[in-house]
């Protein structure tokens, strides 16, 4: 039988704390793209990502779909659990994304103008706008100190799949979710 001092234990427990600590820092999930799971309808989606350089796939889809109501969604990945829903019952356009580690909240800049919008997480905000006013088809974020990210159609004018290009750093993957969202239930029928 081996006894190990209060040092030792504790120096084998704060190594163990550290390895864990260091795979969580590396099991980063990165979104690479969302598509439609029926060629006709746009409340059920496939979310496609890596997770520890595995293909993971997710689904993305209305939480009420016979009451057509699109203001609830649910996302499962992996053993990740999303709800995203409007803030507030009478504000159509206020977004958030509760699950993971961070909450989320997405509003358009500008009232009216579903072109730009501010994404809210901790204390942090970023903007995620098309490149056109009128080309709901590319999508992008760009910042000097996070990087690159942008969300695009693979075929033009067909809102059915998407391609997310993800160069960003300390975007959290609740965040790149949000991006996606807000691309796709702004360009597509709601129907």
């Amino acid at each position: 039988m081996i006894f190990l001092s209060d040092i030792s234990k504790r120096l084998i427990l704060g190594f163990v704390l550290y390895i864990s600590f260091l795979n969580i820092l590396v099991a980063q999930t990165y979104l690479t793209g969302v598509s439609t799971k029926w060629d006709d309808a746009f409340f059920e989606w496939q979310v496609y990502a890596f997770e520890n350089e595995e293909e993971t796939e997710g689904e993305l889809r209305l939480k009420w779909p016979f009451k057509n109501d699109w203001t609830e969604w649910v996302l499962d990945i992996e053993d990740q659990y999303f709800t995203i829903r409007l803030r507030y019952r009478n504000v159509l356009d206020h977004w958030e994304i509760r699950g993971g580690d961070v909450l989320v909240e997405m509003k358009p800049i500008w009232l009216n103008d579903y072109t730009q919008w501010r994404i809210s997480y901790n204390s942090e905000r970023i903007k995620w706008k098309t490149q056109y006013p009128n080309d709901l088809n590319y999508w992008f974020y760009e910042d000097d100190a996070n990087g690159f990210a942008e969300f695009y159609t693979i075929y033009r004018n067909d809102p059915r799949d998407w391609e997310f290009n993800d160069q960003t750093e300390n975007i959290p993957f609740e965040v790149k979710l949000a991006m996606a969202f807000i691309s796709i239930y702004y360009s597509t029928p709601k129907s």
